[in-house]
């Protein structure tokens, strides 16, 4: 299992089961190369560079925009997988010389960002297979390009895995608060693209977010199209009508998820819905608990709701 983590919630849970964690913070000699090679074609590559330019300037590109970065990195991209002869986004900069998109690109060329994306990748997504769980906490990179971040570290895991895709090596990868790819269109469609590619490799991956408007977007219902669970937990009474609708939940079922206690939800699978109940072991809560290990008296679990 693979935890993507924007706000630090899952350093618990990967210590109590020896799991690797790993906090990445930018600056101090961290950078990531956002022309870094994580596809075998070029023509997905040079999408892929796209996506992260435009989460990285916070618009989309033009189409004109699009074909200039295109014929830039044909001519940029080499037959070397080697990081320390990836071009640089200067690089980038300098092939689309005395256009628009280079003069918006200078800040991370030659500005207070350079040291971050204008230099070759020193983050490391190796996943190790002894861990149970490897965790990334990007807790620390909070702002306006932890989106393209939070993306760069999605692809540097599919490069992983894609390397050992013939082992067809079952991975779970969980992607919380989703909400921050999906503030920018590209890259929840790029995210939702990656679902379908990596199903075929015995890989699955779990969207998270509290909130329904996170999925009421063209890309975020195109992910709930083609996706095979769903787990609705409680929500508000100005959610539920919309939640409702869009999963086809009536009755019991759409009334669960008003009245739902700690734990209580709905789980659809294959478009089926079931009243369910997700409840930790006793040493489960003894493991995330530690104050109650320091008491005598036996921990409670929560009463099961018939």
């Amino acid at each position: 299992t693979v935890f993507i983590d924007p706000q630090g919630n899952f350093q618990k849970v990967t210590e109590a089961v020896g799991g690797r964690y790993n906090f990445l913070r930018l600056g101090a000699g961290t950078a990531l190369n956002v022309l870094d090679l994580v596809h075998d074609h070029p023509a997905a590559q040079i999408s892929h560079v796209i996506v992260m330019l435009e989460a990285l300037l916070g618009r989309p590109l033009a189409v004109q925009e699009k074909g200039a970065v295109d014929r830039a990195l044909l001519d940029l991209y080499d037959d070397e997988a080697d990081l320390e002869a990836m071009p640089r986004l200067e690089d980038l900069a300098g092939a689309l010389h005395g256009s628009t998109l280079a003069a918006d690109l200078e800040r991370f060329v030659d500005g207070s960002l350079h040291e971050i994306f204008n230099a070759h990748t020193t983050l490391s997504f190796d996943l190790d297979r002894h861990y149970p769980i490897v965790t990334f906490d990007v807790s620390d990179l909070e702002g306006e390009f932890q989106p393209a971040l939070v993306f760069a570290l999605l692809s540097g895991v599919e490069l992983a895995i894609r390397a050992r895709r013939g082992a067809q090596q079952p991975t779970n990868i969980i992607l919380d608060e989703f909400f921050i790819l999906s503030r920018i269109p590209a890259l929840a469609q790029a995210a939702g693209a990656l679902a379908k590619r990596v199903r075929a490799w015995k890989v699955g991956i779990q969207c998270l977010d509290q909130n329904w408007d996170t999925f009421n977007t063209p890309a975020g219902r195109q992910i709930l199209e083609n996706t095979l669970v769903k787990a609705i937990m409680r929500v508000d009474d100005t959610a539920a009508p919309a939640i409702g609708e869009a999963l086809g939940l009536t009755g019991h079922h759409a009334e669960v998820i008003l009245t739902a206690d700690v734990g209580e939800g709905i789980l659809i699978v294959e478009n089926k819905p079931y009243h369910v109940y997700f409840q930790a072991s006793r040493d489960e809560v003894e493991m995330l608990t530690p104050y109650a290990r320091q008491r005598e008296e036996p921990i409670p679990l929560p009463a099961r709701r018939r």
